[in-house]
């Protein structure tokens, strides 16, 4: 499908979405209720308890949002009494009131609208439902709903709280009930914080390093490896770096960011010991809302988006949502900029209140112009002195990219014994050419030489993904509870290059000496020559295919007394293809062969944990997860795949919630692993293998270290998220006590980050004031750096030792936002606030030095309604 074709496709999905959804904003249904009496006993107390034991007891279905309804309290409900009774009197003197969405749903709304009141924060809509699943005690509340009865949907509630996630299970539960480091950042903070793409969101995640790749490509680490699994909705998940493409999508059509740290290869079919990645996309919303969002930003960038969803009709529930966007992302260190513009459109269908289907569109695109570079060092390490605003990029590097996804989910809640669910997803991406200056080698600090300079290209590519996930769960019994998940799910990835052939791989000229005052603002990036297209007859361009295929099964007994033994496993088939084909010149296909073939079947990766309730707030927990990651399309320098990752992870540790809406975890991590690849610096160490790079596998690693976390509201007005991670890694077996250091030293040992949010008020409007916070130890890099390249061979002819240390550093962010209308806020935020000279990654004297933004502002103004 053309360029054109998808944006006509999406835009017209769009327009469709928002006209019907505006034609039927007015719309409402009457719905005629069962007013027959039925016997309630419902003493008072908080309303997050009532209303669940009125929801049993009633029959009917409600949402329950524990963060929104904190400190306000139920009546008692007692006597004979029909439902429309039974509410009036859980709700007498709440201030707030309740009405019908459907025949046995009921909502609670408040009587004003949710802001703050003369100081005093006032609830908005809050829903209450009894949900599938064993409580703290092991009570089993009523049926479960959809849509926006979902109780983990964030989008509602103006807090970092985010009691509940669906991340290392496969359906909701509370956070503190799942045996793994779990964050969530909810859309409050994505708001607050002014993210607006995920890389933006992961920079912000508790216990995550950030690595700045050049190109505009960032990468993450947790707990000394990439974080380099993602998924949607809770589906299959697939390599965030894939081919020559990085996924990083617009953050505007997702709910939530939820981050499991360490591996979670049961359900997600991809082991990434780092950590898995999970996005939850927005619904259509049973109310109709819009939201209009516009920035601007130091640096030249701003943003515009839409936000739009419309209820068609609330019996049998049909809604749509349609989200726009346009973005531009100015360069602090380059004249350059990051385009981004998308559509997300999406439908909610539920014919029966047991059935629901969801199913969508997103399409993006996004241009980089003069994307900023990395820079060396001098041959010992010594920084560079240049600014770090220097411009490094000639006017010619650029790089395109456009992403296409459908996606379908169906869902059948037959009761709490038997549920079944279907998540179905299509991703293609299209890669255009790619063109980059290179400034490449360590500096000779006494003659200024430094070792190459040139240009490269990557030649366009197209990625397929498809997904499959189908699984089956449920809740037994009632004092002694199994709660259990079968399922299988399909992944298939296709990557293919175009034959398009320019003068080299990458075009390296002999490095020339600095001039005598080593000042770069004299180094011209435009005399680099831009890559033309020549060469031979024919040209090579690998075609690739990458499929997995798992089982997977879950159980976990629940006893009265608060001890839960979960066991599971899955079997995974895996198989790589590789075709080697050659083009010539007029594009005509020259030869086709299979050049690798890789399968690995019936591979098993076991899972348990032990969990143990210690109290009503308070759980220990001790898991142990398999690890298993092909690495089939990595190579070594002779060409060969590398073997798969494998290892196990073992955690303990204690959860609980200081209130209802402040939850707290801490946790010991162990983490073995055998073949994790190592990657090999360029230029020109590799076999041709069809990759820019190569790597080899390392014989044994040891990371291990304290995990711990607190978010959600400490008051009513002050909302806060604290985490902090300390990580000792090292070879291990196989290794002399010699070669037993840190495999990892650009992870620190000491990794800290804060949010927080203050409410108060102004000229009788709300005011929100936050600080944002981002501390690390120090990290260090050690090695040698090849010199005196042989320029027939590419090798160097010798190697200079170095060591350098990037100094513990902290950055602070602020925000100020205020309401100085009803539903129209304005915001202030200003990115390091002390304007803080700091590397934001580390490379090694040849590349990969990026410096951190300097202080920086973006003032937004957001309109609801």
């Amino acid at each position: 499908m053309t360029t054109f074709k998808k944006r006509l496709c999406l835009a017209g999905v769009a327009l469709a979405a928002l006209s019907i959804g505006l034609e039927a904003q007015a719309r409402s249904v009457t719905v005629i209720q069962d007013q027959a009496r039925r016997d309630f006993n419902v003493p008072a107390g908080p309303l997050s308890q009532t209303a669940l034991t009125l929801s049993d007891q009633a029959g009917v279905q409600l949402v329950f949002d524990a963060g929104a309804s904190s400190g306000v309290r139920g009546g008692a409900v007692r006597g004979s009494l029909t439902v429309d009774q039974a509410m009036d009197q859980l709700l007498a003197g709440t201030g707030l009131s309740w009405r019908y969405l459907r025949e046995g749903v009921v909502t609670i709304e408040a009587a004003v609208q949710a802001g703050s009141v003369n100081g005093e924060r006032v609830l908005g809509p809050v829903r209450v439902e009894g949900l599938t699943g064993t409580s703290r005690q092991g009570r089993t509340s009523g049926p479960v709903a959809f849509a926006e009865t979902d109780s983990g949907i964030t989008e509602d509630r103006d807090t970092y709280a985010a009691p509940r996630a669906s991340i290392g299970v496969k359906s909701e539960r509370d956070r503190t009930d799942i045996p793994q480091t779990v964050s969530v950042i909810t859309r409050a903070e994505l708001d607050d914080r002014r993210v607006d793409s995920l890389d933006e969101a992961l920079q912000q995640a508790p216990g995550l390093t950030t690595r700045d790749l050049g190109r505009n490509t960032l990468a993450f680490t947790s707990r000394a490896f990439v974080v380099d699994a993602v998924s949607i909705d809770g589906g299959a998940a697939l390599p965030r770096t894939q081919g020559g493409s990085v996924f990083s999508p617009d953050l505007s059509a997702f709910d939530r960011v939820e981050l499991i740290r360490g591996p979670d290869g049961l359900f997600r079919g991809f082991g990434s010991p780092g950590g898995t990645i999970n996005l939850v996309r927005k619904l259509a919303t049973r109310d109709p809302r819009s939201t209009a969002v516009f920035s601007a930003e130091r640096y030249g960038g701003y943003r515009a988006e839409i936000d739009i969803s419309r209820p068609l009709r609330t019996e049998s529930f049909l809604g749509l949502r349609t989200v726009a966007f346009v973005d531009r992302e100015g360069f602090f260190n380059s004249p350059g900029s990051y385009d981004t513009s998308g559509v997300f459109a999406t439908a909610t269908y539920e014919p029966l209140p047991s059935v629901r289907f969801t199913g969508g569109a997103s399409f993006s695109a996004s241009t980089t112009e003069q994307p900023p570079l990395l820079v060396s060092r001098f041959e010992d390490g010594t920084e560079l002195p240049f600014p770090r605003d220097e411009n490094f990029a000639s006017d010619w590097s650029s790089a395109e990219q456009d992403s296409l996804e459908f996606f379908a989910n169906a869902s059948f809640r037959h009761s709490r014994a038997f549920n079944v669910e279907a998540r179905l997803s299509r991703r293609e991406v299209d890669k255009g050419l790619s063109k980059n200056s290179l400034l490449f080698g360590p500096v000779n600090p006494i003659t200024g030489e430094y070792q190459f300079y040139g240009s490269t290209f990557s030649p366009p590519e197209q990625q397929t993904q498809n997904l499959i996930d189908l699984f089956v769960s449920g809740l037994l019994g009632s004092t002694w509870q199994i709660e259990y998940t079968v399922g299988g799910n399909y992944s298939r990835s296709y990557y293919d290059r175009s034959p398009i052939y320019y003068d080299s791989d990458a075009i390296y000229f002999p490095g020339g000496p600095l001039p005598a005052d080593l000042n770069f603002r004299r180094f011209d990036p435009n005399d680099i020559p831009e890559p033309q297209e020549q060469g031979p007859l024919f040209i090579d361009v690998p075609l690739d295919e990458v499929r997995q295929t798992g089982l997977y099964g879950y159980a976990r007994v629940a006893s009265p007394f608060g001890l839960k033994v979960s066991l599971g496993g899955r079997v995974s088939d895996y198989r790589t293809v590789r075709r080697d084909r050659q083009f010539g010149r007029d594009g005509t296909l020259l030869s086709d062969r299979l050049s690798n073939v890789r399968r690995t079947d019936s591979v098993f990766t076991p899972y348990a944990a032990l969990q143990w309730d210690l109290s009503e707030t308070l759980s220990s927990y001790l898991s142990y997860t398999d690890i298993f990651t092909d690495q089939s399309t990595l190579f070594d320098r002779s060409g060969n795949p590398l073997p798969p990752v494998e290892g196990d992870n073992f955690e303990t540790g204690l959860k609980g919630n200081l209130t209802p809406s402040l939850t707290w975890s801490a946790a010991l991590y162990r983490i073995n692993l055998e073949n994790q690849a190592s990657f090999l610096p360029p230029p020109r160490n590799c076999r041709p293998t069809g990759t820019s790079s190569c790597a080899e596998a390392e014989r044994s690693s040891l990371s291990q270290g304290i995990d711990i976390e607190l978010s959600g509201a400490l008051t009513e007005a002050w909302e806060i998220s604290l985490s902090y991670v300390y990580n000792e890694n090292r070879r291990d077996g196989g290794f002399t006590e010699a070669e037993q250091v840190r495999f990892e030293t650009l992870e620190p040992r000491h990794n800290f980050k804060f949010a927080t949010q203050y409410r108060t008020t102004l000229r009788g409007r709300p005011l929100s004031l936050g600080l944002n916070g981002r501390f690390r130890s120090e990290q260090y890099v050690e090695g040698s750096a090849g010199a005196d390249y042989d320029p027939v061979t590419g090798f160097a002819t010798r190697f200079i030792p170095f060591r350098f240390v990037e100094d513990a550093h902290a950055i602070v962010d602020g925000v100020a936002q205020w309401e100085f209308a009803p539903g129209a806020t304005v915001q202030l935020n200003v990115d390091n606030l002390l304007d803080e000279t700091y590397f934001q990654t580390v490379g090694d004297t040849s590349t990969g030095n990026a410096y951190g933004k300097p202080r920086s502002w973006s003032l937004t103004l957001r309109k609801r309604w």
